[in-house]
């Protein structure tokens, strides 16, 4: 099978737009779609700032005896180092180039939201977010340009139905680099205008066809699958520096179960579920093994537990993206993916009214999640999945033998007494 939008013989008369970082995988992915036939023009799309946090009294006297760097820098991996770089990296490839200053519409729908996200307490993908835009703006431009396709240098592979022209987003061969969870949110209509190299290519292939071009590309391994942001240690002080301190109120650190403050916090945007090594707002270490539970801004409460088995086998999703055309009318078996780097695990998704959905997993998985966290479900876990939609995490619970346990104890309920599914319970809520 062939996964291009587009039969060869046409390849010459069109064009195309591929987002240009200046890094490996988008100069490929220009190098090979113009060798295709296309007429390619790079744009390189300039999202944020370089940032620099200064490193706070207790870090430098922490660090005055180590070699560590004087400031932070908090930029995402999609910064642009150097644009005369990118625009050398094009001409040298002999195809056109455009830069586009995407700050302010980077903020609106991204920063802002992990700003956001961070002051309620909740998760947020910024990867889906910012893949989103890029796409947006990309497709902006090449109706512009009168361009007929864009490209990115992602991992994964677009399907095109020749017979009714419906597209769907597959996961790619190589599964170590598979990065279609970062586009799971595209709609359909976006992915007919979309062209994807590297669907059926191995990521040992693009770096052999790099090293090839001597265009002076990094070539250090990438974390493909890391999200921007969500694991930064210093992004509590990065959201400061966006957010008015009115929206910053202190509170308390509680113990879960024995209902004890261990401290005050100066926001709870410092804290997020799964961090440990915790200190409260005085500078004081918490017992080393506490970790975050939850926040809650209704309170303005850090939730700490020294608890490590923590299940869940059931998540309600809101804000879903599901194929119009598939059929919901019973349950669907799929597979569902919480982290792009984590297994895919075999459940049954259930599409309830407006956008919400059940997700019942076959096998009891044991880890701390976050509400709104952003899941994605496919068809298999195979080469070539079919991506089925996304939605974030309304809720997680567990369910066994009759018994709702939700975290920290269970909450016995006889089997005919089980809450309607879909639909939200106290029960089922911390």
């Amino acid at each position: 099978e062939v996964y291009m939008n587009q039969p060869s013989d046409k390849k010459s008369s069109k064009t195309v737009l591929v987002g240009m970082t200046g890094r490996l995988d988008s100069t490929v992915a220009a190098y090979l779609l113009k060798k295709q036939g296309y007429k390619v023009i790079g744009v390189t799309l300039m999202m944020m700032d370089r940032e620099l946090i200064e490193l706070t009294e207790e870090e430098k006297e922490e660090n005055k005896n180590k070699k560590v760097e004087p400031e932070y820098e908090v930029t995402g991996t999609c910064y642009i180092e150097d644009l005369k770089h990118v625009q050398n990296i094009c001409e040298q490839l002999d195809i056109g180039f455009y830069a586009i200053d995407a700050k302010k519409r980077y903020q609106d729908l991204v920063t802002d939201y992990i700003v956001s996200a961070r002051l309620s307490g909740i998760d947020f993908n910024p990867c889906v977010a910012c893949n989103q835009v890029k796409v947006e703006i990309l497709l902006e431009k090449a109706e512009v340009l009168k361009a007929d396709f864009i490209s990115t240098g992602h991992y994964a592979k677009i399907f095109t139905n020749h017979q009714n022209g419906e597209c769907s987003l597959l996961s790619a061969n190589d599964q170590d680099y598979d990065q279609s969870f970062f586009l799971s949110a595209l709609s359909k209509d976006q992915l007919k205008k979309i062209l994807l190299p590297f669907g059926d290519i191995r990521r040992i292939e693009v770096e052999k066809i790099a090293k090839s071009l001597n265009l002076n590309l990094p070539f250090k391994k990438t974390e493909k699958k890391k999200l921007c942001f969500m694991d930064d240690k210093r992004l509590g002080y990065f959201v400061e520096k966006r957010s008015p301190e009115s929206l910053r109120e202190g509170g308390t650190i509680v113990d879960y179960e024995e209902n004890i403050t261990h401290g005050e916090h100066k926001g709870i945007h410092l804290y997020k579920p799964g961090d440990t090594s915790l200190i409260d707002a005085d500078g004081t270490h918490l017992d080393k093994e506490f970790q975050v539970l939850y926040n809650d801004p209704r309170s303005q409460i850090v939730y700490i537990t020294k608890k490590k088995e923590i299940f869940w086998n059931r998540l309600t999703l809101s804000n879903c993206n599901f194929d119009e055309k598939s059929d919901i009318s019973k349950p669907i078996p799929a597979f569902i993916m919480i982290y792009p780097s984590e297994e895919k695990v075999e459940c049954t998704l259930t599409v309830r009214e407006g956008r919400n959905a059940l997700v019942e997993v076959h096998t009891l998985q044991k880890g701390l999640l976050n509400y709104n966290k952003m899941v994605t479900l496919l068809s298999s876990n195979k080469i070539g999945a079919k991506i089925l939609g996304s939605g974030v995490i309304k809720s997680f619970h567990h369910y066994e033998r009759g018994i709702w346990k939700v975290f920290p104890d269970p909450i016995e309920l006889r089997e005919d007494e089980e809450p309607e599914r879909g639909k939200p319970s106290e029960i089922m809520e911390f």
